[in-house]
């Protein structure tokens, strides 16, 4: 039978299409029908779209039936811990079991001894149930333990359900007003000026960004790892001072400007009649596929590939082409003014602590993951911070300031000697305004 095959229609026919490419026809036992003729093909779409139609209409019913027993307040879904399923002449109850019987204590907790949920977990898993911190808090917030029924189908309506209750609405509304105040004692920010390194800043131990909080007692922000068993923590101050100086030794010592600009422009001009053979390779590429997305309009209209086929190639092939007119951007700013590129790449390399330092969050952020695509990588047992990718141009720079000897030691707060690096091959003219 065909409704074996698929039911999802237009894209069962487009499989079906695809195997077709291949000289593979799709045959069906009780339905003998030649998928290789015209007709054949046409009945065998037509099977597919009522298949398709007929699965819709099981799923209204079923949708349909399940609204209408959620509204009477029988729940159909799966049950939730605490509860047990049981049949009584031939109706089907939730009733509490001994795990509804300790999480019910874990409420009485919250209320009586304004308990967080970690304290309530770890009681709980002295009583012999184990819970997730996470798990706790979404039981703690879910209103079927107080009778109630919420659902998507009930389309945000609440309905008094059939069932035992574990707790009252009274004590369920009182443990939510008690995690509505965050009884944590710290609360993250998603942008905050004081942990300007979230996310940038990767745990060495599992590799996480560390996200930020604040402790409220006593106003100070701290980064921590979200990798819950790691406990790598760390003040905010002591790590973005340590930061400052990887900026510090990363910078252009303005002695060296002068001669650093000239250095720079003889780099760009070098590379310029290589970047003018790549932007010429890129302008032809993206000619082609123009040409190539004309004879796939050409070959729809004439009927020689499918809608289907059409859209794929075409959706492919514009893709292709909005990344190399990106390449093109870059190349162009790159290649258009070398001069005014150096000027202002050295300018910025000057000041790259001050220009952080009274920047924004977002300006922060910006200019950290241009000198640092990959972010840096903090060792809490050692204190240092490394990073195994760098900013071409700036890496450049500091590689040249390091042969002219006025930093031989390399990057001290980065822990790196420059003979442990490797000249880039090539460096991308790309900038970044901060």
């Amino acid at each position: 039978m065909l409704d074996r095959f698929s039911r999802s229609g237009a894209n069962a026919i487009y499989i079906k299409e695809q195997l077709k490419s291949q000289g593979i026809y799709i045959q069906s036992v009780k339905q003998p029908i030649d998928g290789s003729t015209s007709s054949g093909d046409f009945q065998q779409n037509i099977h597919m779209i009522f298949l398709h139609y007929d699965n819709q209409l099981r799923k209204e019913r079923c949708m349909a039936g399940t609204r209408e027993a959620l509204m009477r307040g029988v729940w159909c879904a799966h049950k939730p811990i605490g509860y047990d399923k049981i049949v009584i002449n031939g109706e089907t109850k939730l009733v509490v079991n001994n795990d509804g019987k300790l999480l019910k204590k874990a409420f009485y907790w919250k209320v009586n001894e304004n308990l967080n949920s970690e304290q309530c977990v770890a009681r709980l898993a002295n009583l012999g149930l184990k819970v997730s911190h996470q798990k706790m808090s979404t039981i703690f917030r879910n209103p079927f333990y107080c009778g109630l029924i919420s659902h998507n189908l009930l389309e945000g309506k609440m309905v008094e359900g059939k069932r035992e209750k574990l707790i009252s609405k009274e004590v369920f509304l009182k443990v939510n007003e008690i995690q509505n105040k965050n009884s944590f004692g710290y609360k993250q920010t998603p942008e905050q000026i004081n942990i300007p390194l979230k996310v940038f800043v990767k745990c060495d131990k599992c590799g996480l960004g560390l996200t930020g909080y604040v402790v409220k007692s006593k106003n100070l922000w701290y980064y921590k790892c979200r990798n819950k068993g790691c406990c790598v923590n760390k003040a905010s101050e002591p790590l973005n001072v340590l930061f400052e100086n990887v900026l510090t030794d990363y910078s252009l010592d303005p002695e060296n400007s002068s001669l650093m600009l000239e250095l720079l422009i003889t780099e760009f001009y070098a590379r310029t009649k290589e970047n003018e053979e790549n932007l010429k390779l890129l302008k032809e590429n993206y000619q082609e596929i123009n040409r190539k997305l004309e004879r796939l309009e050409q070959r729809f209209m004439s009927e020689e590939i499918t809608k289907e086929l059409y859209l794929k190639f075409v959706e492919k092939n514009k893709e292709e082409q909005v990344k190399i007119h990106r390449d093109l951007q870059q190349f162009e700013l790159g290649t258009s003014n070398p001069e005014d590129c150096a000027q202002l790449i050295t300018s910025y390399a000057q000041d790259l602590r001050k220009i952080w330092l009274s920047g924004d969050y977002v300006q922060k952020q910006k200019l950290q993951n241009y000198l640092f695509p990959k972010g840096i990588r903090y060792c809490k047992n050692s204190g240092l911070v490394r990073t195994e990718d760098y900013n071409s141009v700036f890496l450049w720079i500091a590689l040249k300031q390091g042969d002219l000897g006025q930093k031989k030691c390399g990057i001290p707060s980065l822990n790196l000697d420059y003979a442990a690096l490797v000249d880039p091959t090539g460096i991308e003219l790309t900038f970044c305004f901060f």
